[in-house]
């Protein structure tokens, strides 16, 4: 269903966290970060709620809202997912219903548009940055850019398991190019 998904957790004694963003992997074949925070969360004990897996944006919206709304007694805070542009107010009216009920929640900036956004829109950047109790940059670049905005920044790169990337000595380079759109 699309009212959002449970990762259960081994330990019982961390706080739940509603993660909203794109769960599309099912339906696109393209893992958001998301994911794959959830995941990682999940595995070191802590409870797990999330949204969205609808495709359509408006029907995304509608989704992640009533999740914040339906769910709010399962979780003690929230994840939410900050991209520019359209999607840039719906997680301002994401963190708006979280913030009417009194839940924290922190905001993850993405998207190589979000800084460009900010400089057109500073006094609504701003404000949503300044109501989250944390903000966290995946990269320095972004970490930079967005710091006017909101001084305290903390960067949490994405994470990759360098394990999966082993070191080959390569006698005749042959560079190849790499597009990663959504990694």
């Amino acid at each position: 269903a699309s009212d959002g998904f449970r990762v259960r957790a081994a330990l019982k004694n961390h706080p739940t966290i509603l993660i909203v963003g794109n769960f599309l992997s099912l339906r696109r074949h393209t893992r958001g970060t998301c994911e794959d925070l959830a995941e990682r969360l999940a595995a070191v004990g802590y409870p797990i709620l999330s949204t969205s897996r609808c495709e359509n944006r408006l029907v995304r919206l509608v989704d992640m809202v009533f999740a914040v709304w339906r769910q709010r007694r399962e979780y003690h805070l929230a994840q939410v997912n900050v991209f520019s542009g359209d999607a840039f107010l719906w997680a301002g009216t994401v963190c708006g219903m979280l913030r009417l009920l009194g839940k924290p929640f922190v905001i993850t900036l993405h998207g190589g548009n979000l800084p460009q956004y900010a400089r057109r829109h500073p006094r609504r950047v701003t404000d949503l940055l300044h109501q989250a109790a944390a903000v966290t940059a995946p990269s320095e670049f972004m970490r930079q850019e967005m710091s006017a905005y909101r001084p305290d920044l903390q960067l949490l790169p994405n994470a990759i398991d360098l394990a999966r990337y082993p070191f080959r000595l390569r006698r005749n380079l042959r560079p190849q190019l790499a597009w990663l759109r959504a990694f």
